[in-house]
Parts: C-alpha cells; sequence; structure tokens
C-alpha cells in the first residue's frame, strides 16, 4: 500500500472512530440516519466497554469489507451468513445470551404490508427466531439508541 493511500485510510478509520457514543447519543435523527452500519457498531462496543466493562461480548465482521480471497477464508473459518451482529455472552433473566442485529439509524426493517424488506432481512429474521427458540434474547436493532436500550434492559 502506497504511504499516501495508508495515511489516508488512517485518517478515515481514525475520524470513524472519533465518533462517541455520547456523542452520537446526542445527534438529532437526520444526523444519526447518516451513520453507517459499521460506526453504529462501533457505538455499540465503545458503550458497552465503558457501561459494561466486566461483560464478555463478540461482534460479527460482516460489517467490513472483504476481497473475494478474505471472504472464501471467513466462510472457511466458519463465517455464517444471517448470524447476528453482537452477542452478549452473559445469561441474564431467562435467557443464555443476547443476539442483536444491528442496522442503522432510519433503515426499515420490514415493509408495511409485514414482508421483510429484502431476501437478506427474510434470512436474518429467520436465525433470530431460531435463537430466541434455543432460549436467547434475540432482536433486531435499527440505530444507536435501540440497541443501546435493548442492551440496558438485557443487562439490568
Amino acid at each position: 500500500m502506497r504511504y499516501h493511500t495508508r495515511r489516508r485510510a488512517q485518517r478515515t478509520s481514525r475520524k470513524q472512530n472519533e465518533l462517541h457514543w455520547k456523542f452520537i447519543q446526542a445527534l438529532p435523527q437526520a444526523e444519526r440516519n447518516r451513520l453507517t452500519e459499521a460506526q453504529v457498531q462501533m457505538a455499540i462496543v465503545q458503550y458497552l466497554r465503558e457501561r459494561y466493562p466486566q461483560v464478555l461480548f463478540k461482534c460479527d465482521t460482516s460489517a467490513i469489507k472483504l476481497t473475494l480471497g478474505q471472504a472464501v477464508k471467513m466462510k472457511r473459518l466458519g463465517n455464517t451468513r444471517a448470524w447476528p451482529d453482537l452477542h452478549i455472552v452473559e445469561p441474564r433473566k431467562k435467557f443464555y445470551g443476547c443476539f442483536l442485529e444491528l442496522k442503522k439509524d432510519g433503515e426499515r426493517i420490514a415493509r408495511e404490508n409485514g414482508n421483510w424488506v429484502s431476501p437478506h432481512v427474510a434470512e436474518q429474521a429467520s436465525m433470530l427466531e431460531n435463537l430466541t427458540l434455543r432460549g436467547y434474547y434475540a432482536e433486531f436493532a435499527a440505530g444507536f439508541l435501540e440497541a443501546k436500550k435493548a442492551i440496558d434492559w438485557y443487562l439490568e
């Protein structure tokens, strides 16, 4: 990678990391709608580390863009389609753990007629239903505030 390209990539990633969860929480809805799913996920990771430092959790890496070779390797290593973005490995209430499928603010999950907006979202909903049947708390969370609310409800 050339030096100037590497520096630009570092600046971009630094900019994304500067979006602290407290800042995102205070943004008006129109501004939160502009955040990417990856930015929402980074803010949730920051929030979990600061608010619940003893809680064990794992994030899925599907939010990052991979080369074809990397994608093939990830699949061979067990990366599964429709697996939720966040897994909190803490039994609470009547559940074995918590799975959240993160979406960016304002992203629609279902149409007005009740159908899922895409086959991929339908796959994700099926996976969440499977996890719920196995005793996990598993939900969609559209945006930072919805994910934070679900996490707080689950862990408190």
